[in-house]
Order: C-alpha cells, then sequence, then structure tokens
C-alpha cells in the first residue's frame, strides 16, 4: 500500500502541473519522446508479444478524468519500465528523463516514484523509461490503458532490456522486478502508424 500511495502520489503531482559490462549502442530506430498531433500526444511503445516497435496515440480529451469511464474488466496493462543510471541495457529510450525530459507529462513523475520505491537501484537518477502494451489481436489489446509500473531490485537485474509481458513476468517471478499497478491514472489511447508518429512536432527537442 506504500507504494502505490508513493507512485500515485508522484504521477498525479505531475499530471497537475499540466554496471560492468559493455554499454548497448544506441538504436536510432527507437522512437524517444513525446510527440504532439493537433492536442493528441504520441509516443513510442514495446509490442508486447514480440518487443517490435509501435506508436500510441492519446486523445487530450481522453487524459481527463481519470480513471476512465469504462469497467476495470475492460482494462489492460501498459508496462512502463524504469531504468536507472548506469543500466548497460540500453542508451535510448521511448522516454529520456537525462540529460533532457523529453515526456514531460509524466517523465519526472514515474522516475521519483522509482526513487522513492526502490531507493537503493534509483537512488543516484533514473535514465529514462520504456512503454510495452499488447498491440490489436493480442489478448490484452484494449484502449482503455492501466499503468503497472516496473522497477528494478538490484542495479545488476537492472542490465536486462524488458521489452516484453513474457520477458517482465519473468523478472517479477525472479523478484529482479516490482511491478506495481496505479489503476487511479488509466486512461484512453489507441495505436497508430509509424506516419503519423513522424508528421508529428516533438514536444522536447536536445
Amino acid at each position: 500500500m506504500r507504494r502505490r500511495v508513493l507512485v500515485a502520489f508522484a504521477l498525479a503531482a505531475t499530471a497537475a502541473l499540466a554496471t560492468g559490462g559493455v554499454v548497448a549502442a544506441a538504436d536510432p530506430l527507437v522512437p524517444t519522446g513525446e510527440r504532439d498531433m493537433h492536442g493528441n500526444v504520441l509516443e513510442g511503445v514495446y509490442n508486447a508479444a514480440n518487443g517490435q516497435i509501435g506508436y500510441i496515440m492519446t486523445p487530450q480529451q481522453a487524459k481527463e478524468p481519470q480513471p476512465v469511464h469504462t469497467s476495470p474488466n475492460a482494462w489492460a496493462p501498459i508496462y512502463v519500465v524504469e531504468y536507472p543510471v548506469g543500466t548497460t541495457a540500453a542508451t535510448r529510450f521511448n522516454c529520456t528523463h537525462l540529460p533532457v525530459e523529453n515526456c514531460p507529462s509524466h517523465g519526472d513523475a514515474v522516475a521519483a516514484a522509482a526513487a522513492a520505491v526502490e531507493a537503493d537501484v534509483y537512488g543516484d537518477g533514473a535514465i529514462g523509461h520504456d512503454h510495452v502494451l499488447d498491440f490489436p489481436g493480442a489478448d490484452d489489446f484494449n484502449i482503455a490503458w492501466e499503468p503497472m509500473l516496473v522497477f528494478f531490485t538490484s542495479k545488476a537485474a537492472a542490465n536486462e532490456h524488458l521489452i516484453t509481458d513474457d520477458a517482465i513476468l519473468a523478472a517479477e517471478n525472479r523478484g529482479d522486478v516490482v511491478v506495481i499497478s496505479v489503476p487511479d491514472l488509466t486512461f484512453n489511447c489507441a495505436v497508430v502508424p509509424e506516419s503519423i508518429w513522424n508528421r508529428a512536432t516533438p514536444e522536447v527537442t536536445g
């Protein structure tokens, strides 16, 4: 309960304001940051079934109220996997916190929640996170998404890049991550083609 309260508080606050090993090479194909398309927010995601890249769009009007007015039976999980400074899992994430926060709608809040829940892992900071969800046709696909925050329990565990739901659940079973649901912040979004992402305008540059 304490973890859930800490996470919900941090996320709500932001919403109200608007290590050894070889480092993996940065992948220019991994979409990073939020983009705007006529007031709609676009973000990069991973397909939970196979780790392929995709894109989601959240209509501006879908941000309120939260949670959405649908039955929880119709909600699907969107995993938000947070990585600490020093990870060797990747060097490019769907949202990057350092040196510049490029997901202003939620990035700082997720990083703060990670530091509150797993201080030993994220005490030196969080570098970024990825989004993992089911695409159309999969068992857990829907338009109402319940955030599931995924925080590593050790710096060593954080060197694994978790981009499928099988990998996330396996890590949870090993105790390498904690998975924390935030049902109060369930929201609507849709999976969209890359062409829409390419036409959208980055909200943060640099």
